[in-house]
């Protein structure tokens, strides 16, 4: 009866004489906390079908809710390319385009475009000195014909770049060209034809653009006195905040704050469902209510109560493996999955395209991620009157941790955690790469890995691809893999200064240390230093043959003591796990396991996690991973 009440209502508000059901500006508009309130009412009162409506309108609403930050994503963008024109963010802006489907939100903020044009008319005006104003042999360069004519104030805030080109940039068997499992004259000659077609795209929107920007943004001298730079970043994020509070009213009306942080956080973790199975299966529809349990517990995976409704609805008649479907799958899950099923079908053309798949739109959600971050502060640990600058440390704190964990959420594939994101998808893109004969994709690929990974396992594989290509320059990561790894490593630097630093015990911070003044370490090493040379004098022959040994004996319970000793000065945290002969294919039992040959033949050979014949195993066990 509620919602029926409330669905006339809707109506009415909506004819052309219903004017007087309009919200006046005073009134409370509905969010998606308040139909989750409502939900959870009828799911009080056992009102099974309001319940279900409810629910669904609070998730709707919710999606709503975070894609209008999408508009706040496309202006960003536009903003960025008023002073930048990385094809990166070009491609961003493609892909939002197609996402969105409404251009007219890729326009610049007014702020953004006054600061553009300030900057752009400096820019000219310290052209025209630094080139009309050079003495050389003792002369002035020669008049030119626009010596005398007014500074341009003309200009070019609308990119131009013919983004509807990308989609004929190839076609399907050109496509399939490229996909060739070895390097073939035909592909050499379509990509020199491809890299033509993109570098007169290029040219192109270069020739419709201000082609100095880069350029005369370098020239502009900044203030040198340290205050004017402090009022100037003031102003800088005034200005930010002035274009915020605009495009929040614009968008969201007054509903620009969301209440209860904790409704918020009941959306992200799919409460909703949590309610719906329950009023769904009471209305007699099994399968929605499938859907919802497991919608739920692929979010919650160590819900117990979930589960067991989840186990219950699989004894009931009627029930299907089909009905098993996670409404809430974002497309980089999916195409991961695709992309462990290739794995798995030993099709690995088709593993690579859905890893790179999944990893690009990844990193795309990590961004989306980041920028509804911005207003996830938590006012509780404000105490008192504090300093604007602790105060500011505190926000800045909270809004960072929040982005640097997006990665870790988005970690989360089929309920399953994957640990580190951004390796994970290369642990599998090196030996799809591997078995489609690209030795130098695949050592980049565990280049990739390491960055964020230092697994002994993959390691391992760098041994063997070493061994195999003899070239160490293969093993160089990506630029944008290094950005990735550069930025997530400095955010990691400044969190475990705030949460070591700012812990008070017993009312008292902790004593101050030498570097506590100290600016924020910016170096980085991406460099394997790691001394794969030493492996192969981990074991002699004689030692192979006392770990061989049919029973235990004392002098292998002393060998092993030693081969452990040796083994931690590369691994601190390594164990010793078994020792072990078999005809059988076995599996290591640890996840970062470190696996050495006792075979007459191959002595002290690293192997994998699969291995057979006789074999030492020690498990590496870091205290603290990222």
């Amino acid at each position: 009866m509620t919602l029926l009440l409330f669905s006339i209502l809707s109506i009415i508000c909506i004819l052309p004489r219903g004017s007087y059901c309009q919200q006046t500006s005073g009134e409370k508009r509905v969010t998606f906390e308040d139909y989750y309130q409502f939900g959870k009412n009828e799911y009080t009162d056992k009102n099974w079908p309001d319940c279900v409506a409810f629910m669904k309108r609070a998730i709707d609403d919710f999606k709503s809710f975070a894609v209008k930050r999408g508009a706040e994503a496309a202006q960003a963008v536009a903003n960025y390319l008023l002073f930048d024109d990385n094809p990166l963010m070009k491609r961003n802006k493609y892909f939002y385009g197609k996402q969105y489907k409404k251009p007219e939100l890729f326009t610049p903020s007014p702020e953004m475009v006054q600061i553009y044009e300030k900057r752009e008319l400096e820019s000219r005006y310290l052209s025209f000195m630094e080139t009309r104003f050079v003495i050389k042999d003792g002369e002035l360069p020669p008049e030119q014909a626009d010596d005398h004519n007014p500074l341009s104030t003309d200009f070019h805030t609308d990119d131009n770049f013919p983004y509807a080109e990308i989609k004929n940039l190839m076609t399907s068997p050109e496509c399939k060209i490229l996909r060739a499992e070895f390097e073939t004259t035909e592909r050499d000659a379509f990509v020199k034809e491809l890299e033509r077609r993109v570098k007169r795209i290029c040219r192109q929107y270069q020739d419709d653009t201000v082609s100095c920007r880069k350029k005369c943004n370098r020239q502009v001298k900044t203030a040198t006195s340290s205050e004017s730079l402090k009022i100037l970043k003031f102003h800088e994020t005034s200005e930010i905040a002035l274009c915020l509070l605009r495009c929040r009213k614009d968008m969201f009306g007054d509903h620009q704050t969301i209440r209860k942080m904790s409704t918020y956080h009941d959306m992200e973790e799919r409460k909703p469902y949590q309610y719906m199975h329950i009023c769904y299966y009471h209305q007699g529809e099994l399968a929605m209510a499938v859907q919802s349990a497991y919608t739920f517990l692929v979010a919650n995976p160590d819900d117990k109560d979930i589960m067991q409704s989840l186990n219950w609805y699989m004894e009931r008649d009627g029930y299907s493996d089909e009905m098993l479907i996670d409404m809430e799958r974002k497309d980089q899950e999916a195409k991961f999955m695709n992309g462990v099923a290739a794995y798995d079908e030993q099709d690995w053309g088709r593993c690579v395209h859905e890893f790179e798949s999944a990893l690009e739109k990844s990193i795309i959600q990590d961004e989306k991620c980041r920028i509804l971050c911005q207003d996830k502060i938590d006012w509780s640990v404000v105490n008192g009157n504090p300093e604007i600058d602790i105060l500011l440390a505190s926000m800045r704190a909270n809004v960072l941790r929040c982005e640097h964990n997006c990665l870790y959420k988005l970690g989360r594939i089929n309920g399953f955690y994957v640990g580190n994101l951004i390796a994970a998808h290369f642990e599998y893109l090196h030996f799809c790469h591997f078995k489609l004969k690209r030795g130098a994709e695949a050592a980049q690929a565990v280049a990739n890995y390491l960055l964020f990974d230092d697994n002994p396992l993959m390691k391992r594989n760098k041994y063997f691809y070493g061994k195999q290509y003899k070239k160490p320059e293969l093993f160089t990561p990506s630029p944008e893999m290094v950005q990735i790894y550069e930025k997530r490593e400095l955010e990691s630097r400044y969190l475990s200064f705030m949460e070591t630093r700012f812990v008070i015990k017993d009312g008292e911070l902790p004593p101050e240390q030498a570097d506590d003044h100290n600016p924020l370490s910016t170096d980085f090493h991406t460099d394997d230093n790691f001394p794969y040379a030493e492996i192969k004098n981990l074991m002699t022959s004689p030692e192979c043959k006392i770990l061989r040994a049919e029973f235990e004996t004392t002098e292998r319970d002393a060998f092993v003591k030693e081969l452990e000793r040796r083994v931690k000065n590369l691994w601190p945290h390594s164990k010793f796990s078994s020792v072990s002969c078999g005809k059988h294919v076995r599996e290591a039992k640890c996840k970062r396991a470190i696996v050495f040959s006792s075979e007459p033949n191959d002595c002290g050979e690293w192997l994998g996690k699969w291995f057979t014949g006789c074999v030492v195993v020690f498990c590496d066990e870091p205290e603290e991973m990222e």
